[in-house]
C-alpha cells in the first residue's frame, strides 16, 4: 500500500505491525516466521509494482 499511497501506507504500518507482533506474542508464529513472511511481502510488492493499469 505504501508503494501507491505513502499516506495510507503510514496509516496501516502501524496496524499491520501490531498484528504481526500479536502472532508472536500468543504463540501463533516463531519471530522468523513473522520477519520472512513480511519480508517475503515487500519483496512481491517491489516486483509487481507496475503490473496493473495506471
Amino acid at each position: 500500500m505504501a508503494l501507491v499511497s505513502p499516506g495510507w501506507g503510514a496509516a496501516v504500518l502501524p496496524v499491520a505491525a501490531g498484528v504481526a507482533y500479536s502472532r508472536v506474542h500468543t504463540g501463533a508464529h516463531w519471530p522468523s516466521d513473522v520477519l520472512l513472511g513480511s519480508g517475503v511481502g515487500v519483496l512481491a510488492a517491489v516486483l509487481t509494482k507496475g503490473w496493473g493499469p495506471d
